[in-house]
Formats: C-alpha cells, structure tokens, sequence
C-alpha cells in the first residue's frame, strides 16, 4: 500500500508574515493544502488569488478564539459562526472549502461545531481533519477523513515523516516567517520559522523519496 501525505498549512490569515511563509511553500508546491482562518480578514486579494490559482487545496480553518472562549457561546451562536465563516469563504474563494479543520481543534472538540462540521462535510463530500480516535468517529460517520494525523507541535517534521504509515496521511505544519523583532497575535512563533525552513529543504525531498511518500490531493 502506498504511504500518501497531504501536507496542510494552518493559520493562513493569522498575520502577513504567516501569510507570506505560506505562500512561498504553495509556490513552490511543498504543501498541497492550506487552511484558511478566513474571518481574520487581513487578508489581500492578491493572496486570494494565489490560492486560488495554484494547484493547492484550499480549506477552512474554523476559528471561534481559545479553548476558553468557546464556553461563552451557547449553541446557537456556535452554529452561526460556523455558518457565517463557511459563507464568507465562499464568498471570497467562489468555492466550497475544500476540507474542514479548527483552531485548536474546536470542529473535532466542540460538540456543537463538530456535529454542524459532520453534517455540512456528509452534505458535500469535504474531507474534515481527525485525529486519534476521532479518525475512526468520523470514518464510522461516512465522513471523509485521514488514515493517520501527524502534529508538528508534538514532534519534529523530519522525524514524522519517518513514522508515516501506509494509507492517507496528514501532517499539519504552520509555516510562516518569522522576526524576532515582531510581535504576533500568538505564542507559537519561531516553531513556523522551522516549519517553513523544513519544507524549502532538500532535506523535505529526500525524506519523501526515502521513506516512499507521495503527496496527494484530497
């Protein structure tokens, strides 16, 4: 069986310079996905079209704050949110999002977002993130998902890919540049920086033939 990865950018529209790390790995095709947080609108037409023109999957990165911010909510403003952002990502790309993720996980941790996320995916057929058990949660609900999930926040890239199995596998990174000087809307910084250098490697090919990795489209 063939070991298939789809490499996926998170947070594109946390800040500019995210922005641009990630869009240097879509151009040089070392992702073949990117999630989009499309309600942080800092985002320019010009990136957009990129995206939209390049031969990356594009999807939604749902984005309802911290873990602790998600209490707030009561079930219908949850439901709303989510609705509101799928628009507006149709309404910015012309298309529907190509797969479904959250920020910290809220699509898969959430019960309210999770079942609006399995109801919407089921509907159009949209590959949705799982990870550990919830791969097979969502398998077990007819929805589209990965064999096996791989975080860079828990291990290095370079030591993922070793461990990658045979079937789908996503490895989600957050590639994006990084200044020391700069202050971001997040304590994850210099990690992007790693993310993206690893992917602009030789280090990144080499791994994919060695290992037999090929990229995959959703």
């Amino acid at each position: 069986m063939v070991k298939q990865l789809i490499v996926t950018a998170d947070d594109f529209g946390l800040h500019p310079d995210f922005n641009h790390g990630i869009l240097e790995a879509v151009m040089y095709r070392k992702v073949n996905a990117v999630s989009v947080m499309i309600d942080r609108r800092i985002i320019p037409d010009w990136q957009i079209n990129i995206l939209k023109n390049e031969y990356s999957r594009v999807g939604l990165h749902l984005d309802l704050g911290k873990r602790r911010e998600w209490t707030k909510y009561s079930e219908s403003d949850k439901e709303k949110k989510v609705s509101n952002q799928i628009h507006i990502f149709e309404n910015t790309f012309d298309f529907l999002p190509d797969h479904i993720d959250g920020h910290y996980n809220v699509h898969l941790e959430d019960k309210t977002v999770f079942d609006y996320v399995v109801k919407y995916a089921k509907e159009h057929k949209t590959y949705v993130r799982g990870r550990g058990v919830d791969i097979e949660k969502l398998k077990n609900l007819s929805v589209k998902t990965c064999d096996h999930f791989h975080n860079s926040l828990e291990e290095e890239p370079a030591k993922l890919l070793e461990n990658a199995k045979d079937g789908v596998n996503e490895l989600m990174l957050h590639p994006g540049f990084y200044y020391r000087d700069t202050e971001y809307p997040t304590s994850l910084t210099d990690g992007r920086q790693r993310d993206l250098d690893f992917l602009l490697s030789k280090e990144f090919e080499k791994l994919l033939k060695k290992h037999n990795i090929e990229l995959m489209e959703f």
